[in-house]
């Protein structure tokens, strides 16, 4: 049994990702910052082997300490590197990306070679730009399997879980929204009707430059998020 006591806190966002880790995965936390989630994910039982991963040599100072005083030193691995390009595939079989654009984790993926692999999860929370980062996925093959929203430290967030299957899928609701339409709850309703009001003023700014094409697609995707949340 996990000491809760002794778990380090990390945020409900950070909670939320730690939930759509497969127990008994290994894991690869890409900007890992001082590992708390590393942490985390073996104290409570989650997993028994991390590899965490920063570009920063700080931060994994902080992270080398942290993990001793948990006593697991065993059990996570820290490596400085850009994104994934210093974990090997057989080091990861599920793959969290928190804490950065979502354009940050497109470039990330996208230069790993084996992230198409039917057997990987991936486990996506980006600070912005998540239109960005769902509209790739989507064109890339991969399907956005779970998706759910969280308030944390007065912002609401989201968190995916994504795996490759190879079907290209076309939905401007869904680069929106992912899987937040499936029986939203508060903090989804506040998260699309924050990406409905940013439609609306990137609308009005076509409208305004004389593009009223792109105008009015906007207005239908977020009237259509609109009624998806009212139901």
């Amino acid at each position: 049994m996990p000491d809760c006591a002794r778990l380090p806190f990390i945020g409900r966002r950070l909670l939320l990702a730690a939930s759509f880790v497969r127990r008994g995965a290994a894991v690869a936390d890409i900007g890992t910052d001082h590992a708390y989630l590393p942490i985390y994910l073996v104290k409570s039982g989650v997993c028994v082997c991390v590899t965490a991963v920063d570009i920063n040599p700080g931060p994994l100072i902080r992270a080398k300490e942290n993990i001793a005083r948990a006593g697991i030193s065993d059990k996570i691995t820290l490596r400085q590197s850009a994104g994934l390009s210093a974990v090997f595939r057989n080091e990861a079989d599920d793959i969290v990306a928190a804490g950065m654009g979502g354009d940050l984790i497109v470039s990330i993926l996208s230069a790993c070679g084996w992230i198409k692999d039917r057997s990987l999860r991936l486990i996506l929370s980006p600070n912005s730009k998540a239109s960005v980062l769902r509209r790739w996925l989507y064109s890339e093959g991969f399907d956005i399997l779970r998706e759910r929203a969280v308030f944390d430290a007065g912002r609401v967030y989201t968190v995916m879980s994504a795996a490759y299957d190879r079907v290209i899928r076309r939905d401007e609701t869904a680069v929106y929204a992912g899987g937040l339409c499936c029986a939203p709850g508060e903090a989804e309703r506040a998260y699309i009707g924050r990406e409905i009001d940013r439609l609306l003023r990137k609308a009005g700014g076509y409208e305004r430059s004389g593009d009223a094409g792109n105008a009015r697609l906007l207005r239908e995707t977020a009237e259509k998020l609109r009624r998806a949340i009212d139901k």
